[in-house]
C-alpha cells in the first residue's frame, strides 16, 4: 500500500496545463462515460461504472506513467484508505491540496513537479472528464470538472 505522501504527490499536480510525452489518456471514443449524468446514477450504478470503466483505464495510465510506483493501483489510490467509510466521497482529503491557477502556490507546485503536472493535466484530467461524462472546467462560470474534483483546496 502506498504512503499518503507518495499518493498525494502522485495525484497532485493538475492545475497547470502543458503537453507531455507521458502515456496517452483514452480518447473520448475509447473512454466510455456513464449511461446517464453522474448525479442521476444510483450508488450501485456509480460503483459498477467505476469498476468497469474508470479503474481499468486509470490503472493503465498510472502504470504506464510509473510501473514501479503504481504496481498495486486500487480504488484507494485515488479515494484514500478510508474510502468505504467516507462512501468514496471526493475530493479526497488525503491528497495533496492544490492552489488555484495563477497563484504562487500553484506555480511552485509546477516548478517542483513538472512531469507529474503534465501527466495529471494532459492525461488524467481529460480521461476522467470523459469517463465521468463531466464537462470541462469553465473559468468564467466556475463550473465543470477540475483538479478540485479530486484534490482539496490548499489553505
Amino acid at each position: 500500500m502506498r504512503s499518503a505522501p507518495s499518493l498525494a504527490l502522485a495525484l497532485v499536480l493538475a492545475s497547470c496545463g502543458a503537453s507531455s510525452a507521458a502515456p496517452t489518456a483514452p480518447t473520448p471514443t475509447e473512454a466510455a462515460g456513464p449511461p446517464r449524468p453522474w448525479a442521476e446514477l444510483s450508488r450501485d450504478e456509480r460503483a459498477a461504472h467505476m469498476a468497469r470503466e474508470v479503474l481499468p483505464r486509470m490503472t493503465d495510465l498510472f502504470v504506464a506513467y510509473d510501473p514501479s510506483r503504481y504496481d498495486a493501483f486500487t480504488c484507494a489510490t485515488c479515494h484514500g484508505e478510508g474510502a468505504r467509510e467516507r462512501e468514496y466521497a471526493m475530493p479526497n482529503p488525503a491528497l495533496l491540496p492544490l492552489w488555484p491557477t495563477g497563484t504562487e502556490g500553484q506555480h511552485q507546485t509546477v516548478r517542483d513537479h513538472p512531469e507529474g503536472v503534465r501527466f495529471m493535466y494532459s492525461r488524467v484530467m481529460p480521461a476522467m472528464q470523459a469517463l465521468l461524462g463531466a464537462p470541462e472546467f469553465d473559468a468564467s462560470t466556475g463550473e465543470g470538472f477540475s483538479c478540485f474534483a479530486c484534490h482539496p483546496h490548499a489553505q
